[in-house]
């Protein structure tokens, strides 16, 4: 334990760094777990499309949208979310799967949604980046 306060006290940048890091995940964990929605792996959201007739939920602005997005998916910038909730599906018990980025403003739309009735929201892991790291396709 000693090693631990030597080296922190040492090396004050690299500890506050971790320290940094840590946090950021920390809350960016229980960000995603007090929404209640699933978070799915891309091939996992690729059944849940494919098997569940699942809408899918593009949350980033719009000329992201439109350099490439998941086959399918409809484009509501995170701000227009709760207002245009009804452009996703007339059916609130059929899944939704939301999806950002790099998964960090999926979490909000998928409360919204939540909040506007939906009953099966899903978040895709890691967003487009984890989508695009498995080399599944993109539409444009």
């Amino acid at each position: 334990m000693q090693e631990y306060i030597n080296f922190a006290l040492g090396h004050p940048v690299l500890f506050g760094l971790f320290t940094v890091i840590l946090v950021l995940l920390l809350v960016g964990e229980l960000r995603r777990r007090s929404v209640g929605a699933k978070s799915l792996q891309p091939m996992q959201a690729t059944q849940l499309m494919n098997r569940d007739n699942c809408s899918v939920v593009d949350v980033r602005p719009t000329a992201d949208y439109k350099q490439g997005h998941i086959m399918g998916a409809k484009n509501l910038v995170l701000s227009e979310v709760a207002e245009k909730s009804g452009r996703i599906s007339k059916d609130k018990a059929a899944p939704v799967l939301v999806y950002c980025k790099n998964g960090t403003q999926a979490p909000s739309a998928a409360k919204q949604l939540q909040q506007a009735g939906f009953e099966q929201v899903y978040l895709l892991a890691g967003g487009l980046m984890s989508w695009q790291a498995e080399s599944m396709p993109l539409e444009k």
